[in-house]
């Protein structure tokens, strides 16, 4: 087959042979050109493509950054509010052991003194008159009672503050 080929092609002048290898430089140098072309072509999409990464990339940082100012602001936030729920608390439990101590001396100081008429009474007289101590002692009772409220009521509050810090807390959790 290539022999025929040669026979076919060796009688054509030289002159067309020049015209034919023109003709195909030209086809190799717009072919050349136009694979030039697409390489430029595909290396400016590649930058441009790049481009918008490295563009979504910085804003995913920057969004990122201010998501942890936001988590350091909230999070002194929940520090400061505990802190001070912890002061007050701490303040109501001096508090409490203070009226606790004075409703103690009160009571002790109340419970060593006589009761008016009881002797009388146990001599067998008569009943021990109204407002003796016995209605002191009840009053006294009266008062630990409402100490004692005080002092849960407080309690229930450092707890709900313990609670709400401890939400806060936890929304700053991922």
């Amino acid at each position: 087959m290539i022999a025929a080929a040669f026979l076919f092609l060796r009688g054509i002048p030289l002159k067309d042979w020049l015209y034919l290898a023109a003709l195909l430089a030209c086809a190799g140098a717009v072919g050349l050109a136009v694979h030039h072309e697409r390489e430029i072509g595909r290396a400016q999409g590649r930058a441009e493509v790049q481009e918008l990464w490295d563009a979504a990339v910085r804003e995913d940082k920057a969004k990122a950054a201010k998501e942890v100012q936001r988590v350091a602001v909230a999070q002194k936030e929940v520090d400061h509010e505990a802190e001070k729920f912890s002061a007050l608390a701490a303040v109501g439990a001096v508090h409490a052991a203070d009226s606790a101590q004075r409703v103690q001396q009160r009571f002790a100081a109340l419970w060593a003194c006589p009761v008016p008429g009881a002797a009388s009474a146990a001599e067998g007289g008569a009943s021990a008159p109204a407002g003796d101590g016995r209605d002191v002692r009840a009053d006294m009772f009266r008062v630990v009672v409402e100490a004692a409220r005080r002092i849960g009521k407080l309690r229930d509050d450092a707890r709900g503050a313990g609670l709400n810090a401890e939400g806060h807390y936890d929304s700053l959790k991922p």
